[in-house]
C-alpha cells in the first residue's frame, strides 16, 4: 500500500461512493463480461474494496461456486462481508496482493481492479 493512503472507516464509505458512480458500475460490467464466470466456478477477488463486485461475481456462480475476496483493510472486509451476507458462498480475508492465503491451482479465475497504484513492489 502507498504510504500516503490510510484505509479507515471515512475512506472505506469514500471508496465505496466512488465505487457506485456511472462509469465505475460501467467498468465492474465490463469486468463480468471478460470473466465471462459459469456456475460453480471459484474465483478470487485481489483488492475486494467494500465488495461490490465480489457479489456480483457471487450472482454469477451461484451457490456451487466460491467467491474468495482478500483486503487489507479491515474496515473494506467489514463493508464486503455485510453486503455479501446473503451469499454464503463468499468469503473475505485480511491479506495482500503480495501474500495470496491460498495454494496455488485454488481458484478458476482472479480478478483485481483498482488496485494496483496501492501496491507497492508491483513487480513481487
Amino acid at each position: 500500500m502507498s504510504d500516503g493512503l490510510q484505509f479507515n472507516e471515512e475512506t472505506a464509505r469514500k471508496v465505496e461512493a466512488l465505487y457506485l458512480t456511472p462509469d465505475v458500475v460501467a467498468q465492474r460490467g465490463r469486468v463480468l463480461r471478460a470473466l465471462k464466470l459459469r456456475q460453480g466456478e471459484r474465483v478470487l477477488d485481489i483488492g475486494s474494496g467494500p465488495g461490490l463486485l465480489a457479489s456480483e461475481m457471487a450472482a454469477l456462480v451461484g451457490r456451487n461456486g466460491r467467491v474468495c475476496g482478500i483486503d487489507i483493510s479491515e474496515d473494506m472486509l467489514t463493508m464486503s462481508k455485510k453486503r455479501c451476507a446473503d451469499q454464503p458462498w463468499t468469503e473475505f480475508k485480511n491479506s495482500d496482493a503480495t501474500h495470496l492465503p491460498y495454494p496455488d491451482d485454488s481458484f478458476d479465475a482472479a480478478v483485481s481492479t483498482q488496485v494496483y497504484e496501492y501496491i507497492a513492489d508491483i513487480r513481487q
